[in-house]
């Protein structure tokens, strides 16, 4: 990013963060900071992965939301930047900072003026934590924050980062007072173990639960067996769209 300060209003923005699904839900905090930025006749885009499109349908701030298929490869992706790049944005925040994004930013901003913005991974923290268990990220880590401080030096104003406020349709299901359990990560390393939830469902014999997941989380199928009565399992049986919906209507998660 090029240094000085850089007025974003009236500017079009394009956010690229291709998934996965709590970094999408972290970088969405960013928005209603950028929209009070860019004002009425600005425009923020996000380009994101066509498997997670549905995690931004539940905002009103992204005025087009550009998706891409994994299936379509390279090829697929290069078209894809080369159909943005007729967009001719004022800004582009590569959040994601994987060879995809790489791939995108390049192409978007060759003989482009378009300012550059780039969230870090801190790949060798991640390493040290990963592989030595050595962590060296600050405690509490947030991840709303590590979305929000590479935009900071767009901004002109004062803001307080808050949590995005989800606008879905209203779901059928009843959650008052039930307890949502979410047991599923990409990563298995990311995983409470099955046992774990067991446990913590026969420790609460006076709650309800739901479960969420997705199609290929069949473990949450254990994990409803231990008190199948009081256990709702859903995994894979509703949108993300549709499971943030319950989320945001819910006493615990």
């Amino acid at each position: 990013m090029s240094g000085g300060k850089v007025t974003i209003n009236n500017k079009k923005i394009l956010i690229i963060r291709f998934s996965s699904f709590g970094d999408i839900v972290f970088a969405m905090s960013i928005l209603p900071i950028l929209k009070e930025e860019v004002g009425e006749t600005g425009q923020i885009d996000w380009l994101v992965r066509s498997d997670m499109k549905g995690v931004l349908s539940g905002q009103n701030i992204v005025q087009n939301i550009h998706s891409f298929e994994r299936s379509e490869g390279l090829i697929g992706l290069v078209k894809l930047a080369l159909e943005l790049r007729k967009e001719k944005y004022d800004v582009v925040y590569d959040a994601h900072a994987n060879i995809r994004s790489f791939i995108v930013r390049r192409i978007l901003l060759t003989f482009s003026r378009a300012e550059l913005v780039i969230r870090s991974k801190e790949r060798i923290k991640r390493f040290l934590l990963f592989k030595m268990k050595i962590n060296k990220y600050n405690f509490p880590y947030k991840g709303m924050v590590s979305f929000f401080k590479p935009i900071q030096n767009l901004l002109q104003g004062n803001h307080i980062l808050k949590p995005m406020k989800w606008h879905g349709n209203n779901i059928d299901i009843d959650v008052k007072g039930r307890i949502i359990l979410v047991p599923s990560a990409a990563w298995e390393m990311k995983r409470w173990p099955a046992r774990y939830w067991t446990e913590l469902i026969k420790l609460l014999p006076e709650y309800e639960f739901i479960i969420l997941g997705g199609p290929d989380d069949h473990f949450c199928e254990d994990i409803q067996r231990s008190a199948s009565v009081r256990v709702t399992n859903l995994a894979g049986k509703l949108s993300l769209a549709q499971s943030c919906n319950i989320i945001s209507h819910a006493d615990y998660v």
